[in-house]
């Protein structure tokens, strides 16, 4: 393990395929008495994560793999092997600009993890527990969080274009500038999340709980399942740009310029 990310550039993909089959399996079922290993992601927020030094060390050269064959033109093509990382533990682990294309997490304990500018184009996030975790500029086109723990969660200018967050909890989550288009919030708890400036173009929020949540400068024109009840829930911030066909902003300013709720 220690070798490999050095060697990355000169092994043959067959090999590094077969490797990262490997260390994927290391990384779902550690051994807590390895003694640490040199490859641990190289700073001392991962050392003191509290993920078993060996899952910690697989992980990483596995990003390093991943990231080696991505310019061989290889992974996930000729190969057809995806990465399984599911029921992992790896908490508050840095993972900043990491090359996690369709890696699958399903299950995994991600709480406090940095994902930042991290690409994770497809990848399984569903039943991940999520809370606190950085996912700024992170790229999450086709992701699937669906049912995901994501309380907290930082997703600022992220890029959520058809993911899949259904029944997803999204309390209190930075959504500031995220382009959320023909995402899947059916169902989804937003209830406190800033959504200032996104772009909902064609997202699905049939049954999404909307409570307390800010929509100032949202994109939300095209909207689908966004309803008069729904927008009665949400922090009164200022309209929308524009609202779907039908639908007007229910609040007005009164003459202390306090908002009030239209009853028409």
């Amino acid at each position: 393990i220690e070798s490999l990310p050095e060697r990355v550039s000169e092994l043959p993909g067959e090999f590094l395929v077969d490797a990262a089959r490997n260390l994927c399996s290391i990384a779902r079922h550690p051994l807590p008495s390895v003694p640490p290993s040199a490859v641990d992601g190289g700073t001392e927020e991962n050392r003191r994560a509290g993920c078993p030094p060996d899952a910690r060390a697989a992980v990483f050269a596995l990003i390093e793999i991943m990231k080696g064959l991505a310019k061989k033109g290889q992974f996930h093509r000729e190969s057809g092997f995806t990465p399984d990382l599911s029921g992992t533990d790896f908490a508050g682990l840095n993972f900043q600009g990491a090359e996690l294309t369709r890696v699958s997490f399903e299950g995994a304990i991600l709480s406090r993890a940095n994902f930042r500018n991290a690409n994770l184009i497809e990848a399984n996030l569903a039943e991940t527990k999520l809370e606190g975790a950085a996912l700024a500029s992170a790229n999450l086109v086709k992701a699937s969080l669906a049912g995901a723990n994501l309380e907290g969660v930082d997703f600022k200018r992220a890029n959520l274009t058809r993911a899949n967050l259904a029944k997803a909890s999204v309390k209190v989550c930075d959504l500031t500038g995220t382009d959320l288009t023909r995402a899947n919030l059916t169902g989804a708890d937003l209830e406190g999340a800033n959504l200032t400036g996104a772009d909902l173009a064609r997202v699905e929020l049939v049954g999404a709980n909307l409570t307390g949540a800010i929509l100032q400068d949202a994109k939300l024109e095209n909207a689908i399942g966004l309803t008069r009840e729904m927008l009665r829930t949400v922090t009164p911030s200022g309209p929308p740009a524009l609202l779907p066909p039908g639908l007007i902003w229910p609040f007005e300013r009164d003459e202390h310029g306090d908002w009030s709720p239209i009853s028409r």
